[in-house]
């Protein structure tokens, strides 16, 4: 028999549903805009610029200034209408193109090919080579499902492990009152756990990658502000910029630590991380294979187990506890 949802869960429930129904809306405002495009004109065009472009951009999801830094493809092109030449770089109704798909996209339209523009009549600064989203509806309905499960069914599964988890201490423990907690602290160490295989294999793989020679072309420190419950503070990082080739296209990386990066409030500290890595140095650049704008110069290092260290602690304190060990 289901416990009854806690105070507070069918909060939870809604907090995880903002996420997917955020992405389910963006969602339908690019099949509104593909729509659109259907009626917009064809004209034929040429293809003046084919590179990989740098874009700063703040991280997603996030209220600071903390930034990241993407390669994407950059095809800039021009098309006449009439005796009138326009110019464009937009690529797809899309617009985001996945990491993997940057190299085909260039390879599709390298510098002076002829390709075929489509505009709006009534605006044609809307100009796109592709009217599609560059993925199927069954692509798109999979996604938006494991989105939803993941989204909605992990919050649901811990309030489910939860719930009877404390019921089955409760009648195993010499101390019921203690089952809460015990409850709490294991469903928390199982994510944990979970999340340090995950990213155990991430580095594994990663130390596997090709690796190229790189050069540091700047190094600073960041300073941005963070926010938390309408509290500022300042906050500092590392900023460090490298450069590499692949398959004679420049790219630029500034993940020295794979899915890792230190933040603090003590400006010395990002300043000694950022002295590891001067400007100029010469690096090895780990790159993905199947994504050459995703790099790492430190595919593992002891940051690397701090998700195991945390697992470690969580569990003996869910022991202790358990055992009455504390």
């Amino acid at each position: 028999m289901l416990a009854k949802m806690p105070e507070g869960g069918y909060c939870c429930i809604a907090f995880a549903l903002v996420i997917p129904v955020t992405i389910l809306v963006a969602v339908v405002v690019k099949l509104w805009e593909v729509w659109k495009a259907k009626s917009w004109l064809a004209a034929e065009g040429k293809v003046l610029v084919s590179s990989v472009k740098t874009q700063v951009k703040t991280r997603p999801f996030e209220e600071s200034g903390d930034t990241v830094l993407e390669n994407i493809p950059y095809v800039e092109y021009e098309f006449l209408i009439g005796s009138q030449k326009h110019h464009g770089t937009r690529i797809s109704i899309g617009e985001k193109i996945p990491n993997s798909d940057l190299e085909p996209t260039l390879a599709r339209y390298p510098v002076g090919k002829a390709v075929t523009v489509y505009y709006d009549p009534a605006d044609p600064k809307k100009c796109v080579l592709e009217r599609d989203l560059g993925i199927s509806k069954s692509t798109l309905a999979v996604g938006f499902t494991s989105l939803i499960v993941f989204f909605v069914g992990g919050p649901l599964l811990v309030i489910f492990g939860y719930l009877n988890g404390v019921e089955w201490f409760k009648s195993h423990l010499a101390d019921p009152k203690r089952a809460p907690f015990v409850a709490a602290s294991g469903v928390f160490t199982l994510l944990v756990l979970l999340f340090a295989f995950g990213f155990s294999r991430m580095t594994r793989k990663a130390a596997n990658w090709p690796v190229t020679r790189g050069k540091i072309l700047s190094s600073e420190v960041e300073q941005y502000l963070d926010y938390d419950d309408g509290v500022s503070r300042t906050m500092y990082r590392s900023c460090v910029i490298y450069g590499y080739t692949v398959n004679g296209r420049e790219f630029c990386g500034d993940q020295t630590l794979l899915g890792v990066s230190v933040n603090s409030t003590s400006e010395g500290m990002a300043r000694r991380a950022a002295a590891k890595y001067p400007q100029g140095k010469v690096v090895y650049v780990y790159y993905n294979p199947e994504a050459p704008g995703e790099s790492v110069v430190n595919p593992n290092s002891r940051w690397h187990y701090l998700p195991w260290v945390i697992a470690a602690v969580m569990f003996t304190l869910t022991w202790a506890a358990a055992t009455g060990r504390m």
